[in-house]
């Protein structure tokens, strides 16, 4: 295990990086399991797999703020005053946690300076993104936001196929609903509207972008 693809882990030397594995512990979670519950007392890094970083608003709906793949970090301290605690860490296939006890990894930040900074960078990059996310839940249409998602998405999990850009990864028309704030059904009618004037093709369970350019313009 290479935790060397932890971006806050890139400047630790061999010697450190071992210091880490042997306070880490890995667990196993299937599709659909519940991961974390935050805040916690505990840092998690996602090892393989992709898993969904939600909270619940006060009518009990999901509102995913996040997709989480191999490589990121979670339940880092934050500075948010509590604005997204109550959140819900979920697997979306199956997946390889790492996680270290607070006090341990607090023990290497105060040995590590160069760490806080790696972990301050990252917590406020993904704060930046949540805030982006509330402002689109405010200001856009619900085609807007789709667009806007299918194309982020893309950026970040996607292969080449002759249909297009896929996104790899399944998620759920509900899922998606959630991602966007809308309900299933309005996302749903949304994107068979994407699929009907060709923005985006099906392949299989997966989502391909077909024209991205029209999906630019629809994002705008």
């Amino acid at each position: 295990m290479d935790l060397k693809k932890f971006e806050i882990f890139e400047n630790f030397s061999k010697a450190e990086l071992n210091s880490v594995h042997k306070i880490l512990q890995l667990n196993e979670f299937k599709k659909g399991a519940p991961i974390a519950v935050l805040p916690t007392e505990t840092v998690y890094f996602l090892i393989k797999g992709k898993a969904k970083f939600s909270r619940i608003d006060e009518k009990g709906k999901e509102i995913i703020l996040y997709i989480l793949r191999a490589g990121e970090t979670f339940g880092l301290p934050d500075f948010s005053n509590g604005k997204y605690s109550n959140s819900l860490v979920v697997a979306l296939n199956k997946c390889l946690v790492g996680r270290i006890h607070q006090a341990d990894f607090d023990k290497l930040l105060e040995k590590k300076p160069d760490l806080c900074l790696a972990v301050n960078k990252q917590v406020g990059t993904r704060l930046v993104k949540i805030e982006n996310r509330f402002e689109e839940l405010l200001f856009c249409d619900i085609p807007c936001r789709l667009a806007r998602l299918l194309l982020r998405l893309s950026d970040e999990y996607s292969h080449e196929l002759d249909s297009g850009v896929c996104i790899d990864v399944i998620l759920t028309r509900q899922e998606l609903a959630n991602l966007i704030g809308a309900s299933r059904e309005k996302t749903s009618l949304t994107l068979s509207h994407f699929h009907r004037n060709g923005l985006v093709k099906f392949h299989q369970r997966y989502i391909c972008l077909h024209d991205v350019l029209a999906l630019k313009n629809m994002a705008k």
